[in-house]
């Protein structure tokens, strides 16, 4: 079972105007993802830095969950746009989901978000990140 913060950008007009346009021109999926990679990245690392560390006070801060923090593509072609999932696989040997209890708590355990804050203190800044890289592109494809 994963954990996914989905960072597809849908919805955010400063961004889906720019993409609309990369796609007009003809632009891969592939070139627009690893523009908006970087903001995606921004807010995986500021995750990882909220993560549990080994010998913290957690029985499953073993350092899997810090380790299984990944950015990868996120295509839905049904409705056809570019995306990346800022997501965790990690499980424990015997199935606990450690990063969901800690995100949502448990019945013995109190929530202690990591993911939704390291996304709600960042995506401004990596809304910008995109933005600027995407503009990059924009650039570099008219002026060719």
């Amino acid at each position: 079972m994963s954990y996914v913060l989905s960072a597809t950008w849908q919805g955010l007009a400063e961004l889906e105007a720019r993409i609309d346009q990369l796609r007009y021109l003809g632009v891969e999926g592939t070139r627009i993802r690893e523009a908006l990679r970087p903001g995606a990245e921004l807010i995986a690392e500021a995750w990882r830095d909220k993560v549990p560390r080994p010998g913290a006070d957690h029985p499953y801060a073993t350092g899997r969950y810090l380790r299984s923090i990944k950015v990868e593509p996120s295509d839905d072609p049904d409705f056809g746009f570019v995306g990346l999932d800022v997501y965790t696989d990690a499980e424990g040997d015997d199935g606990f989901n450690y990063p969901e209890a800690l995100e949502f708590g448990t019945s013995s355990m109190m929530a202690q978000p990591s993911a939704q804050p390291a996304f709600d203190e960042n995506v401004d800044k990596a809304v910008a990140l995109a933005a600027q890289a995407l503009d990059g592109l924009i650039l570099q494809v008219t002026v060719l």
